[in-house]
């Protein structure tokens, strides 16, 4: 099991392995036709990030635990994270007259601060390869193939670094259903 942090990255996170535990347990009791997943990438140390493959072993053990109640996974893939980088709606509120500031390029480059974590994006796509989930790619629900806003149109997308606004998913609610039908 891993070692979860709080997001000082040194402080224990007791509570995350427990929730875990439990919410396997309701699974395996319930049975349901598919349970929807996602993640971040959990910081090991203040320096260490999990890698890749640390993140698609622990979806395999995941797949492992759950096979009991043989329910089909679903992985979100990840929403843009804008980590370090200003801030919405705070960025917003100092650039009213140029909103698109606020927003971030959707690159994957190497060594440079990305809003969609690479790490996360390659093990989602990593996990639907090797057949332990299918994909749900929510990230194109809020970004277009090379921008990724914080606003669009008249609607404030995040709460703040990586929260989606209610309003947001309201918006985007039947997309996200018709990404999913198919899927089940």
């Amino acid at each position: 099991e891993s070692v979860y942090l709080q997001a000082d990255h040194t402080s224990p996170y007791p509570q995350c392995p427990i929730w875990r535990r439990w919410a396997i347990g309701q699974i395996l009791a319930l049975r349901p036709m598919a349970v929807v997943i996602a993640g971040e990438t959990n910081a090991l140390s203040q320096t260490q990030l999990e890698s890749t493959s640390q993140i698609v072993s622990e979806v395999s053990s995941l797949a492992k635990e759950l096979a009991p109640a043989k329910t089909r996974l679903i992985m979100m893939q990840n929403i843009p994270w804008f980590w370090g980088l200003p801030v919405s709606p705070a960025c917003l509120v100092g650039h009213l007259q140029s909103v698109k500031s606020c927003g971030q390029r959707r690159s994957q480059e190497p060594n440079t601060l990305n809003v969609i974590q690479s790490g996360m994006y390659n093990a989602v796509i990593q996990a639907q390869s090797k057949g332990l989930t299918k994909t749900l790619p929510v990230d194109n629900l809020v970004c277009s193939p090379d921008f990724c806003p914080t606003i669009a149109g008249p609607t404030l997308m995040y709460v703040d670094s990586s929260h989606l606004t209610r309003q947001w998913i309201l918006k985007v609610s039947t997309a996200y259903g018709e990404m999913l039908r198919p899927l089940l």
